[in-house]
């Protein structure tokens, strides 16, 4: 009965080491000064779309532009 019961707890255990992450990264600069916002997605294709609505372009570290990277983190 025990076996039963441990089982499931450690294929839990596996599947959280396994997970993986996809951040959006944001960037936004105005009058010299700049802010970068990280917001977590559940792909990386939901991380492109939405970077493209909210930013204008990649992240190129220029001023007074919004900008956006997507990353994938584990």
């Amino acid at each position: 009965m025990r076996k039963l019961l441990v089982l499931p707890l450690l294929l839990g255990f596996t599947s959280a080491i396994n997970a993986k992450s996809y951040w959006l990264i944001l960037s936004s600069g105005a009058g010299g000064s700049s802010a970068l916002e990280k917001i977590e997605r559940a792909s990386m294709e939901q991380c492109e779309e939405q970077g493209e609505i909210f930013a204008s372009e990649r992240i190129k570290f220029k001023m007074n532009k919004k900008q956006y990277e997507c990353l994938k983190g584990k």
